[in-house]
């Protein structure tokens, strides 16, 4: 039994020799064309990876500002702050509308929608229904138009279209 083992193994050796020969021979046009890549150089790194994270960190510049275009980041402060700090929180980047309705909110209310999460602080800065019982919704303050001031509007654009519009050329 070992004799056949052994005679398998030097026939399989002969094989897998005989397979890099011919794979040697069959790829000799693709060498003479393109050329035989060279082995890369052997590479061990001379930096120790802690310093180097440590050094990344060291050389990060701290964020000054982030960008709150929706306000939802400084409602979500302001919510979250003290009652002393609400005071000189500011609150500038928000609409007038969101600001008036903040300041007129009490310690409850507050509560209320900071409990309700980002989404609640979205949806109260926008104008939309929270779904918050006892948190008022951010209405505009611009004066709405009654249907006599809206029907007037669409009168006179009508009477002025002809004058006034200039058509596609």
């Amino acid at each position: 039994m070992r004799f056949f083992a052994a005679l398998f193994a030097g026939i399989w050796r002969a094989l897998l020799g005989g397979m890099t020969a011919l794979e040697r021979l069959l790829s000799w046009p693709w060498r003479f064309l393109f050329g035989q890549r060279e082995a890369l150089p052997h590479y061990e790194p001379q930096v120790d990876p802690v310093k180097l994270v440590e050094e990344m960190r060291a050389a990060q510049k701290p964020e000054v500002s982030r960008i709150d275009r929706d306000g939802i980041t400084t409602v979500m402060a302001y919510l979250k702050s003290l009652p002393p700090a609400r005071m000189t929180a500011d609150l500038t980047g928000l609409k007038a509308e969101v600001r008036d309705t903040l300041l007129c909110m009490n310690d409850n209310e507050l509560k209320a929608l900071r409990s309700g999460g980002i989404r609640a602080a979205r949806l109260f800065v926008t104008g939309r229904d929270h779904g918050i019982d006892g948190v008022p919704i951010v209405r505009s303050t611009a004066q709405q138009k009654t249907e006599d001031e809206v029907m007037r509007w669409k009168v006179k654009s009508m009477m002025m279209k002809a004058t006034h519009s200039v058509p596609f050329s």
